[in-house]
């Protein structure tokens, strides 16, 4: 069981390492409405922008649970089926590699549409590789939310582990975001993002 745990952190971390080679500096757009600023991180709505992203499941570890990311004109769908064979159970993808400081920020506001299902938004800064920053949140079948997550609710996780609250984000150095379905919420799952955005 060790070795195998070994083995999934060596390929899970070669994951994280082959989607960051790229990362480029972003082009943070702030708007301000009455006293809260917001800054749009991703915006899946502009099809003329390209995301790069990267699907990272249960595969790592022997599962044979699928995902993938597609734009469409209006949002992204993060899409597939999670199986809870061979002791898989999640499906994951990273999306907007880049450098982003958001130091002086309070949180995300995430606008999806979901199907009734759980899902976590993370947050990936330079820790150890597979390590990130989740926050979970619930979803409403076909409806539309706009969900805000303060950076404070955002709890450190490595390989599904839930590690020390003291190991704080470092949100001067973020390096990625995605969302995650687990929780052996098994099937077919759909999330639509439109867009990614920090508030103050």
């Amino acid at each position: 069981m060790r070795v195998l745990l070994v083995l999934a952190a060596v390929i899970f971390g070669a994951g994280f390492a082959y989607f960051f080679n790229g990362g480029q500096m972003t082009n943070a757009v702030s708007t301000s409405g009455g006293q809260a600023t917001e800054t749009m991180l991703i915006d899946f709505t502009r099809t003329q922008d390209s995301v790069r992203w990267q699907s990272i499941d249960d595969g790592v570890m022997g599962g044979v649970s699928k995902s993938t990311l597609v734009q469409s004109d209006s949002s992204a769908a993060f899409a597939g089926t999670v199986s809870l064979a061979n002791n898989g159970g999640f499906a994951s993808v990273l999306f907007g590699a880049g450098n982003y400081m958001l130091g002086a920020d309070s949180g995300v506001i995430v606008r999806v549409r979901g199907d009734g299902k759980r899902y976590a938004f993370r947050i990936v800064t330079p820790m150890l590789l597979g390590d990130a920053h989740y926050a979970y949140f619930g979803t409403v079948k076909g409806t539309w939310q706009e969900i805000r997550l303060p950076f404070d609710d955002f709890v450190p996780k490595r390989y599904g582990f839930t590690l020390p609250k003291m190991l704080s984000m470092n949100r001067d150095k973020i390096q990625a975001f995605g969302m995650i379905i687990e929780e052996k919420q098994a099937g077919t799952f759909r999330l639509d993002i439109a867009w990614v955005k920090a508030y103050r």
